[in-house]
Order: structure tokens, then sequence, then C-alpha cells
């Protein structure tokens, strides 16, 4: 499996699967791109400049908000068995999120504290990153997906009300 090409290098880096059971799936990409994590970041690339013009002229948190609430419904509507409407939506709302996290925590956290408050913030978003699908691997087989991505969707949406109450 190709996945990435080195500049300068005269061949394909191969990467071989890990985990038992993966097959090579022969993708080949070019210099700059990943060929898994690419349709995952066309939204992002073409909706996050909306989602910061949206904070520019209706404010970051109320933005967030707005966001945070209709990305917990689309999770709601993905465990309720709409999968193409409620994964399209959490695809598109993520992408106008994207930016509006990073602008709120920069802007309540000037001067030389700034650095930490991002870095801390990347930190907890990739810890919630890698132990959501664990705990969506543990909770689906017990409880219904209804049920497991509404409570999803009502964490995303209690954190953003977070945001909004809790000020520095």
């Amino acid at each position: 499996m190709v996945l990435c090409r080195r500049r300068g290098a005269g061949r394909a880096v191969y990467l071989r699967p890990v985990v038992a059971g993966f097959r090579s799936i022969g993708w080949r990409c070019g210099d700059h791109c990943r060929a898994i994590d690419g349709p995952a970041l066309c939204p992002e690339m073409f909706l996050s400049p909306l989602g910061g013009r949206a904070a520019d002229s209706y404010g970051v948190v109320r933005m967030l908000l707005l966001f945070s609430i209709l990305s917990g419904l689309a999770l709601a509507a993905f465990g309720s068995h709409w999968l193409i409407l409620g994964a399209g939506a959490v695809l598109i709302l993520r992408a106008l999120q994207l930016p509006l996290v990073v602008t709120l925590v920069a802007e309540r956290n000037p001067g030389a504290g700034r650095v930490q408050a991002l870095a801390s913030n990347a930190v907890w978003r990739d810890i919630g990153a890698g132990v959501g699908p664990l705990l969506a691997g543990v909770l689906l087989p017990v409880a219904s997906a209804s049920w497991v991505y509404s409570l999803a969707g009502l964490a995303i949406a209690l954190s953003a009300l977070g945001c909004v109450v809790w000020r520095r």
C-alpha cells in the first residue's frame, strides 16, 4: 500500500498494515496528499473559511453554540439510522466549527498564556478523538445506536454551552 511519496526520493514509501486482517488496497497518491484522509479533508478545506467568516460576522461564541447544537442533532439523526443525512451534516458542521474553538481559545488567553492554552486545547481534543471511538466500541454492543449518538451529541452541545458560560 503506497500512501505517500517522499520528495526527492526515487521510490515510493511502502507502508505495511500492522493490524491483522487489513489488506493492501493499492492506493497511490502524489507528493502532498494522503489518500485515506483526502475525502474527509475536502469539506474542511472549502467550508472552514465560511465558518470563520460567520464567526467574524456574528460572533465566535454564538456560531460555536449554533454549530455545536446542530452537530448534536446531526449525530442524533445518524444514530436514528439517517446515515447519509446525519454523516453528511456532521462532516459539514465539523468543517464549519474547525476554526471556531481555536479562535475562542486564542481570544480568551492573551499574552504568554496563549501558547499553553492552545496546546492544552489540542491535547484535550486529541484525547477525545481517541477515547470517543473506544467508548463507542464498548457502548454500541450493549446500548442502542440512537442513545449512544444522541448522548454524544448532547455532550458536544453541553461543552459548547460550557464555553458560553465559562469566561476567563
